[in-house]
This record gives structure tokens, C-alpha cells and sequence, in this order.
């Protein structure tokens, strides 16, 4: 589940460990950028929000909309997102390639560390944090 703490950290709770990354490592508060997590429950309108938001902000290099990477089939239907396997999520986990993860309803979901690159840029990323 995500958390964002005080202090610009970002916090989140992955595989019962707690872990943080505290932004002022890498960035001041005049570089980093803002992380907006777009949650509610289902048929609230999260996707209708962010296809608005992907519709206005197109070609404004200040915000990133991040994908998510689903352990569910592409063909599903719902948000656009990248498909992974079980085995092969796992292998990005340990890896280190997200920036969060959660598992929730027998699925399992990620936002990559690009969306951690671009914070540190200075762009704002928005994402999908349903379903944490």
C-alpha cells in the first residue's frame, strides 16, 4: 500500500518490509517534482479522470502520466497498462524496477521507476494508485 509521508519522503510497504526512499537525496524542493495518486473505488470515474487529465496535459513535458504494470492479460479491457505474468513481475520486483507495488484481488500491480526518474527531473507524475 502507498503512503507518502511528511519530510518529501515517499514511503511504501511492499512484501511485509517497510522501505524508503527519501527524495532529498536526489533532488532539492525547487527540482523534485509532485506525485498525484488517483484512488477511489471502482466506477468513480479514475480512468474517465485520467484520460482527461491525458487529453489536457498532452505535450506539456511537466507532467507524466504513469502506466502501470498489471499481472492481468492485455485484452482484459480497463485502463492501458502493460501485461505481466505472475513470474515475470516477480523477476521486475526483485529487480527493483518499480517504484511502488502492491497486490491487491489476487493481482498484482506496479509503477515503474521511470515515474521515480521523472520525479527527480522535476516533472509531476500522475498515477493509478487504485486498487492499493
Amino acid at each position: 500500500m502507498p503512503v507518502i509521508g511528511s519530510g518529501q519522503q515517499l514511503c511504501y510497504i511492499a512484501h511485509h518490509q517497510r522501505r524508503t526512499y527519501d527524495m532529498k537525496t536526489s533532488c532539492n524542493a525547487m527540482t523534485c517534482g509532485m506525485l498525484f495518486l488517483v484512488v477511489g473505488p471502482s466506477g468513480a470515474g479514475k480512468d474517465t479522470l485520467l484520460d482527461a487529465a491525458r487529453e489536457a496535459l498532452a505535450g506539456d513535458d511537466r507532467f507524466v502520466l504513469a502506466q502501470r504494470v498489471i499481472t492481468r492479460i492485455k485484452k482484459a479491457g480497463g485502463e492501458n497498462h502493460v501485461a505481466a505474468s505472475d513470474e515475470e513481475f516477480a523477476n521486475l520486483t526483485a529487480q527493483g524496477a518499480f517504484m511502488l507495488h502492491w497486490h491487491a484481488h489476487g493481482l498484482s500491480y506496479g509503477i515503474q521507476q521511470t515515474a521515480l526518474h521523472a520525479l527527480e527531473r522535476g516533472q509531476h507524475v500522475i498515477a493509478n494508485a487504485s486498487r492499493s
